[in-house]
């Protein structure tokens, strides 16, 4: 099992990932809608995106208490 300080890296990651989707997904909308294209199906998954997103947060908030309310392990 990965050191809780290395999920926290990774689940950070994740996070700035999913970010970057939102981003890039609400672009896409602008554009679908700037050249007057229906925007259902892609609105649909800035939805499921969000979900993600918000969970991604969610997780990474845990890690982050975990990792400051635990006591520091020694190394050796």
């Amino acid at each position: 099992m990965f050191h809780k300080s290395h999920q926290l890296e990774l689940a950070a990651q994740y996070v700035a990932l999913a970010r970057l989707i939102v981003e890039r997904q609400r672009a896409y909308i602008a554009l679908l809608k700037a050249d007057g294209a229906p925007t259902k199906g892609a609105e649909y998954r800035l939805e499921i995106f969000l979900c993600s997103l918000g969970i991604l947060e969610e997780h990474e908030r845990e890690l982050r208490a975990a990792l400051t309310t635990s006591p520091q392990r020694s190394a050796g």
